[in-house]
């Protein structure tokens, strides 16, 4: 098995929404309002979507964000899925869901780890990887 470089994301934030301590964590949801896909896919991040964000203690959290790409006039839905631990590096699972019949639609079929580079409380930098066999 080996990874390649896919694509960088550039996710723009909006405020945190603060739901508050749950008997998971303390809860809060990211706005995603924008930002870019550069690589082997391009285009826009679209202003619709969240990182609906659960930490556990100062160093454990769990994100699941959920937003939708546009490249080429066509959207494509992103489920990115990554425990977090601010000791390590912190690597996501994506799964991308495009429409069967148009550009994209291998993306449904495909294999995509990534990695958070660098973030802040206005972005947050992604590189996705693709995974595949050896053959």
């Amino acid at each position: 098995m080996r990874s390649e470089l896919f694509a960088t994301l550039e996710v723009e934030l909006g405020p945190r929404l603060n739901v508050g301590q749950t008997d998971q964590g303390f809860f809060k949801i990211i706005p995603i309002i924008g930002g870019t896909v550069t690589g082997k896919l391009n285009g826009k991040i679209v202003s619709f979507g969240g990182d609906f964000n659960q930490r556990y203690d100062d160093r454990f959290s769990k994100a699941h964000a959920l937003y939708l790409l546009k490249c080429n006039e066509e959207l494509i839905y992103v489920d990115n899925q990554a425990d977090i631990d601010k000791k390590t590096s912190s690597f996501t699972h994506l799964r991308f869901v495009a429409d069967k019949n148009g550009n994209y639609h291998d993306l449904n079929y495909r294999t995509f780890n990534g990695k958070i580079v660098e973030g802040d409380d206005a972005h947050v930098l992604i590189e996705v990887y693709e995974v595949m066999d050896l053959a």
